[in-house]
């Protein structure tokens, strides 16, 4: 028996057990469920979903066919998803928000273009969400403005507090930490996809990765489709 049979047997093996505490195969609500909990910050949790997720290569590489998007926006449906932004339909809005959301940082320069371009309050508040959102695990938000302490600087203290204002503005003498956020989760997600087409090693398999690794180079999932292509054709 090769290797990647012995491998593929275990997996199905596991997996197998792990049916006691979990939804069947083959079925789209169980499918769409493990697909949920590749996102889920629980790690024992995700890699349950995955092992089960290895052990059926067909179902599984349908549903991640359907699934997996390559982080790459043209620019047409950039202009295409901004207008939308602006629907007066809910869902609509919704639609374009997630998906503008899933190209993270890669975007992160568009968008900051169109809020100075002065859109609608509502789609600006929209990009200002995207835009602090879309920092990544090795980025944080930019620090403010240095004030210009040419319009004076005032010390008080009222009721016990003391307060400094520079150019009128109160300063937090209690700043508060920017902690560093990891990728977002539809990313983490992604990433866990290709650990399975990775297990999987079929060309079915391997396309899905080529495919993904297509997209922006400083993307998760680009990173993790390009890093399993690497280890599979050595």
């Amino acid at each position: 028996m090769t290797a990647t049979k012995v491998k593929t047997a275990a997996l199905a093996a596991l997996a197998a057990l792990l049916l006691a505490t979990g939804p069947l195969f083959g079925q789209g609500p169980a499918l769409e469920k493990l697909w949920a909990d590749l996102a889920s910050k629980d790690e024992a949790q995700a890699t349950r979903a995955a092992l089960k997720l290895a052990a059926t290569p067909p179902e599984t590489l349908a549903l991640l066919k359907a699934k997996l998007k390559v982080v790459k926006l043209a620019d047409d449906r950039f202009a295409a998803l901004l207008k939308q932004l602006d629907s007066d339909e809910f869902d609509a809005r919704d639609a374009a928000y997630q998906e503008l959301e899933y190209h993270g940082k890669t975007i992160r320069g568009r968008l900051e273009k169109a809020v100075e371009n002065k859109p609608s309050p509502e789609v600006r508040n929209q990009l200002t969400r995207l835009i602090e959102a879309s920092y990544g695990d090795d980025l944080v938000p930019p620090p403010a403005a240095p004030l210009n302490p040419a319009g004076g600087i005032s010390i008080s203290t009222i009721g016990g507090k003391r307060i400094i204002k520079i150019d009128g503005r109160e300063i937090d003498l209690n700043p508060k930490v920017i902690e560093k956020r990891g990728p977002q989760p539809a990313w983490v997600q992604a990433a866990r996809a290709v650990a399975v087409l990775e297990h999987l090693e079929s060309p079915e398999a391997k396309a899905l990765l080529k495919n993904l690794a297509d997209g922006e180079a400083d993307a998760l999932p680009t990173k993790a489709a390009a890093a399993a292509l690497g280890r599979l054709n050595k």
